[in-house]
């Protein structure tokens, strides 16, 4: 995350940890709120850490995660 402190001034602030995959995300401007979707995985060891198949999504485990502003 970002904070603008003024309009040519911008600091990044402490990382926030969520679940694993919850990347994508939407903003609502009005409230501040930050929506992001994820879900339940596995991790399958068999295959190496750079492979796109290591994580598995469990189906049906999908949820809405959200943040509000301080």
């Amino acid at each position: 995350m970002i904070a603008e402190q003024s309009p040519d001034k911008f600091v990044a602030l402490p990382p926030i940890t969520t679940k694993i995959g919850a990347r994508t995300m939407a903003l609502d401007e009005k409230t501040g709120r930050i929506y992001m979707i994820s879900s339940e995985v596995t991790e399958n060891t068999a295959v190496p850490v750079t492979d796109r198949n290591r994580y598995k999504v469990t189906p049906g485990s999908a949820e809405v995660l959200f943040l509000d502003p301080k």
